[in-house]
């Protein structure tokens, strides 16, 4: 006790070479420090390697202000995840998945509640905007660019909710050839609209 235990050995040091045994180390600090490559390995497929398990709430800390860290394969964060600096991904496709199945799939957020998409964005799905009013800079906006409402048979339009299942729409019907403002419309059934159920709205040009 109170001693120091100093191992050294030309050839190297070797810790149960003849049947594998437990090493515990249980001390105030301890350093590992090489100056060639260290490696952490293990043929256990299970249990792997684990770093700060033991302990909540333990700070871990790799590589220093310039160091670059790389993850070969996949990563699973199962907490929160604060990244400060610019982030690249790479790739072709990037997924945002919530596993948990919960109503908020996917959510950006900005210290200053703007958030800009240089490029393209592609929403396969429902939009919807609840600010309280949408502003598009764009003079000229083009709805179903990629379609083909002749060939589709589909109503192009804008319409909005007046109370359940009875929509305002200022909407091209495609049936008749014709651009109709029609209140009290039923919901559209695969892009297209029964006008027969609305009455045509008065459009006031003017003063």
């Amino acid at each position: 006790d109170g001693g120091v235990l100093s191992l050294d050995g030309s050839g190297g040091i070797n810790i149960g070479t003849a049947a594998n045994v437990a090493v515990d180390f249980n001390a105030a600090a301890f350093h590992l420090d090489a100056t060639g490559l260290l490696s952490l390995d293990t043929t256990d497929t299970s249990n792997g390697i684990t770093i700060g398990t033991g302990t909540s709430d333990v700070p871990i800390s790799i590589g220093n202000a310039s160091s670059e860290t790389t993850v070969n394969d996949n990563l699973t964060v199962t907490g929160e995840s604060d990244l400060n600096d610019v982030v690249t991904l790479g790739g072709a496709n990037l997924f945002v998945k919530d596993g948990v199945g919960g109503s908020t799939k996917f959510r950006v957020l900005s210290s200053t509640g703007n958030t800009t998409i240089e490029g393209s964005l592609t929403v396969k799905g429902g939009f919807t905007g609840s600010a309280g009013e949408l502003a598009i800079n764009d003079s000229l906006v083009s709805i179903g660019k990629d379609g083909n409402a002749n060939a589709d048979e589909i109503d192009i339009g804008i319409y909005s909710p007046l109370t359940a299942n009875e929509n305002l729409g200022l909407i091209w019907d495609q049936s008749s050839a014709y651009f109709k403002l029609n209140h009290g419309l039923n919901n559209p059934t695969d892009n297209v609209f029964d006008f027969t159920s609305g009455t045509p709205s008065t459009l006031e040009l003017g003063s």
